[in-house]
């Protein structure tokens, strides 16, 4: 959840922040008419903008979040549960195909 709003993440530990495509941003709430795409970033599909927001929540189940440092990247295709939400919990690991996030 990320305002209160469901949001689909791929996990990403390369990325460096958590980064939200325009549709999952104004789903959250975030005016994306006041955004300043005025940021470029590399992604596996190339140069893209992308404009800093903060977020004031991302909850996964009972565990919460605020204030996450994050983007709205103009050409992403699914939102990215980055590196400013993973280094905030106790630990991440990916064994045999299943994630398992400690907080």
């Amino acid at each position: 959840m990320v305002n209160g709003t469901p949001v689909r993440f791929l996990v990403d530990t390369g990325a460096s922040r958590v980064t939200l495509t325009p549709e999952a941003a104004r789903a959250a709430g975030i005016d994306l008419g006041q955004l300043a795409f005025n940021q470029r970033t590399i992604t596996a599909n190339g140069l893209a903008r992308e404009a800093p927001v903060t977020l004031r929540e991302i909850r996964i189940e009972q565990f919460s979040i605020d204030n996450v440092p994050a983007a709205v990247n103009e050409n992403l295709r699914i939102s990215l549960l980055g590196m400013t939400f993973l280094r905030r919990l106790k630990s991440f690991e990916m064994r045999e195909g299943a994630l398992t996030l400690s907080w």
